[in-house]
């Protein structure tokens, strides 16, 4: 049993290798823009790259997938969606009383388990509302095959072997690798109809096609919905201080 163990941390410590040593390739700009880096030439400097070998901490965590989920609800549509800000909302905040709680050891189980969101919802842009030319991810690829969650699932039930690996410690240059991806500017989404508003909008707070134009001004505040689309607005709010309620009724299929 020890031989094993010491045979599974021997792969597991090349395994932590080869993903820093990806991460000398590039780094997102969103990294800079966010904090998360001082610039992108720092990245590569000795101290940084050897930086990537020590083991990450549970506030180095969160605040990168605080940045990450930041930077998916700018960019997206639908923004970074409820499980992911569920998940960021849930972080606890700064305890007074326990300081060095964000300074505790991260290992491989706890990153997996908020990577993982991530990759999910970056696996539902493979709908085809997506414009392909203005999204890289991970390592610039530009295709769905260049952003997949680089750990297989485990075993139903999972193998003491996997159960142990969760346990070891997660370096920063996993970390790193793992929130590598880059999303550009969603230019194109699903719009049947042509009124410049995506579909998924409208079904979602119309359940329906029809009930909007590109012109329209579905609670009459002078904003049209194509414009309340754009600005991630409901488009069904009563205008302020009217004190009316609106309810949307779609018809029967």
């Amino acid at each position: 049993m020890k031989k094993t163990k010491i045979l599974l941390f021997i792969f597991f410590a090349t395994v932590c290798i080869a993903i820093a040593n990806e991460m000398q390739n590039t780094i997102p700009q969103w990294w800079v823009d966010r904090g998360i880096a001082s610039s992108v030439e720092n990245q590569f400097t000795g101290n940084i790259l050897e930086e990537n070998y020590s083991v990450a901490n549970i506030g180095q965590l969160m605040f990168v997938a605080t940045q990450a989920a930041t930077e998916l609800n700018d960019n997206l549509q639908d923004g970074a969606g409820s499980e992911i800000n569920d998940m960021i909302a849930s972080f606890p905040d700064y305890d007074e009383s326990n300081p060095d709680a964000n300074y505790a050891a991260l290992n491989v189980g706890q990153l997996k388990y908020v990577a993982q969101k991530f990759y999910d919802k970056l696996s539902s842009l493979e709908t085809g509302s997506i414009d392909w030319n203005n999204i890289v991810l991970i390592s610039g690829g530009t295709d769905t095959t260049n952003h997949k969650y680089p750990w297989t699932a485990m075993d139903n039930p999972p193998t003491q072997v996997q159960l142990e690996e969760n346990y070891f410690l997660a370096n920063i240059g996993q970390l790193k690798y793992l929130f590598s991806w880059s999303i550009g500017k969603v230019i194109q989404f699903l719009d049947s109809n042509g009124n410049g508003i995506s579909d998924a909008w409208e079904l979602l707070f119309f359940g329906n096609l029809n009930s909007v134009t590109d012109s329209s001004c579905y609670n009459g505040n002078g904003i049209s919905d194509k414009d309340k689309f754009l600005q991630n607005k409901n488009p069904t709010a009563a205008p302020a201080g009217s004190g009316l309620v609106f309810v949307v009724f779609s018809p029967m299929e």
